[in-house]
């Protein structure tokens, strides 16, 4: 694996440690429990980072199996990479896009099965960064749904932010059920 691959897992293990560990001790209802103000449950938003991760990894697998003449990253994947972590790290709030919206789960799913599935989701994308060519390491592998190709360092990072950014999501409606 990439040693820049590798250390960007690394931290996005860390946080989903964390994450887990802070949720251990929480009943499937209250996982599942909707936001007061409408927003999505601890469990809407798990998954919607999840399967973000579960969509890219079968999007590179596939496009991989083309064996595609990939373009290399320039100023053009730095720029779309900037606007989409500046986005993220914006106050706003935006539509997610269809496939990995809260209208996609509707059914309240168990802690165990959450936690099961995104760890199984990130050993496949471990498998996939161990198992990436080193020629793909500057090239445009993925495409995220709003800004387009990126490189694979690129979609690690905005992995992060984007959990950095619901993290906070997660931590307002814990503090809600936890005093249910």
């Amino acid at each position: 694996m990439h040693p820049t691959y590798a250390k960007l897992l690394e931290r996005l293990d860390a946080g989903l440690n964390d994450l887990l560990e802070s949720l251990s001790g929480l009943t499937d209802e209250q996982i599942n429990a909707p936001a007061p103000d409408g927003g999505w449950s601890i469990a809407q938003v798990m998954l919607h980072l999840m399967v973000a991760e579960e969509l890219s990894v079968k999007y590179i697998r596939k496009k991989l199996s083309f064996n595609p003449k990939l373009e290399k990253a320039g100023l053009k994947a730095a720029l779309r990479r900037l606007a989409l972590i500046g986005y993220l790290k914006t106050p706003l709030k935006f539509k997610a896009p269809k496939g990995v919206d809260a209208t996609s789960w509707s059914e309240p799913v168990p802690l165990e099965e959450l936690r099961e599935r995104w760890l199984k989701a990130r050993a496949e994308l471990r498998i996939l960064l161990e198992e990436l060519p080193s020629d793909t390491f500057d090239k445009e592998l993925y495409k995220h749904p709003l800004v387009g190709k990126l490189p694979v360092s690129a979609m690690l990072e905005f992995y992060q932010v984007h959990f950095e950014r619901h993290l906070g999501q997660i931590r307002r409606q814990l503090a809600v059920v936890s005093q249910g």
